[in-house]
């Protein structure tokens, strides 16, 4: 390895970690927005709140109590009931702080009428709140690390050519 090649080797190294990291953030905030715009596709259906509860757990002494929205609501889609327990795709999580779950109780309360978003593919598959299409507008920024990562791989190959080729053309020379 000649003098100097190694920082080339070490800046293509960096520009390919960062070029991966680009490109899976990339893909993740894509994906994310994929699953929001096919929500446009599920159809609105009413809903009845059978149960809206705080659930707790607690998963070891020294740890804080975690909280979660324990919910069960029925719908009808194409005169079939259906039942689902899920706020969102991603489920009901679990937090710390008991005050957002309260929120979500005091918003959605047993015995009262809500609009859900049914699946059409799927109808047993309903959720109370559509995915957000905001990773669509911020999937600009991990594209940035992917097209610069990519640009230092560029440039340092561009050197370690360039080198080659001032030192081939210094031995025809010497």
């Amino acid at each position: 390895m000649k003098q100097g090649s190694a920082g080339s080797f070490y800046l293509i190294g960096i520009g390919l970690m960062l070029a991966l990291s680009g490109a899976v953030f990339t893909w993740l905030l894509g994906a994310s927005f994929g699953r929001a715009r096919d929500m446009d596709h599920w159809k609105e259906s009413p809903c009845l709140i059978l149960e809206s509860e705080m659930r707790e757990r607690k998963i070891g002494p020294e740890v804080p109590t975690d909280y979660s929205f324990g919910l069960l609501y029925g719908y009808e889609f194409d005169d079939e009931p259906y039942s689902s327990e899920h706020f969102d795709l991603r489920g009901n999580a679990w937090v710390k702080d008991a005050t957002r779950i309260q929120a979500l109780i005091n918003n959605y309360p047993a015995g009262t009428q809500q609009t859900c978003w049914v699946n059409p593919d799927n109808p047993e598959q309903a959720v109370l709140k559509k995915e957000t299409k905001a990773p669509g507008y911020s999937i600009w920024f991990p594209i940035l690390f992917f097209v610069g990562g990519l640009g230092i791989v560029v440039k340092a190959i561009w050197n370690l050519l360039r080198a080659k080729a001032t030192a081939n053309k210094g031995e025809q020379f010497g």
